[in-house]
């Protein structure tokens, strides 16, 4: 692996694209290939801040919705149920409010469940190969 850090990652980002090793290898046959080459990539690399992610996987939505249903009685959870399940339906003020409340306690939980994750990386370089033994 390269020793430089910066380098190590542009050629991490060039060559580990799945879609561009499927395409790759289907112009490779079967068989063992020795490979010795010398490369030249010119271009810049860009990485992007880091950010703040909601890991839905982390959010115990289906326990919650189970506790949030045993607290009700059957014809609310239907009711529940069905307006959930509807496109749209006309809200009158008291239920907005309700509604907005709810709103805010799922992103409490969503807040609560975020992790930073490093920035993207954008490479834009060309590969020259300029020995090939």
């Amino acid at each position: 692996m390269a020793k430089n850090p910066i380098v190590a990652l542009a050629l991490s980002k060039l060559f580990t694209s799945k879609k561009d090793a499927k395409t790759l290898r289907a112009n490779v046959g079967v068989g063992e290939y020795p490979i010795d080459t010398t490369l030249k990539l010119v271009g810049t690399m860009t990485v992007f801040e880091d950010h703040q992610a909601i890991i839905n996987a982390k959010v115990p939505w289906e326990r919650l919705f189970t506790v949030a249903l045993s607290k009700l009685n059957g014809v609310t959870i239907e009711s529940l149920v069905r307006e959930a399940l509807a496109e749209s339906l006309p809200l009158d003020g008291e239920v907005v409010t309700v509604k907005d409340l709810a709103l805010i306690a799922v992103q409490s939980i969503k807040e609560a469940n975020t992790e930073t994750r490093k920035g993207a990386v954008k490479l834009n370089v060309s590969v020259e190969e300029l020995v090939r033994i």
